[in-house]
């Protein structure tokens, strides 16, 4: 995993002024060595599948790390991938 901490941002509020924040970026780099392209695929697909997984842990490491938060504290990511039913 890297992250990238350099990123300077502000949050447009809606007076038109701005508030400074921090903004955390990431990545999980996986390798796919398989010898067919039947292997390749299916591990594609397997890494693929482990976005939930890979997020929780981005998270964790976020607010443990970084935001000095226990696991019993509310994260600070929305949760951008809740279906909404109408």
């Amino acid at each position: 995993m890297t992250f990238d901490l350099n990123n300077e941002a502000a949050l447009r509020n809606p007076d038109e002024t701005t508030t400074p924040i921090v903004l955390f970026s990431g990545s999980f780099s996986y390798e796919v060595n398989s010898e067919s392209s039947s292997e390749c695929q299916n591990s594609l697909y397997q890494n693929i599948e482990s976005w939930q997984l890979d997020l929780e842990s981005y998270q964790e490491i976020i607010n443990t790390k970084f935001l000095g938060k226990n696991s019993e504290d509310k994260t600070v990511f929305p949760n951008l991938f809740a279906s909404s039913a109408a």
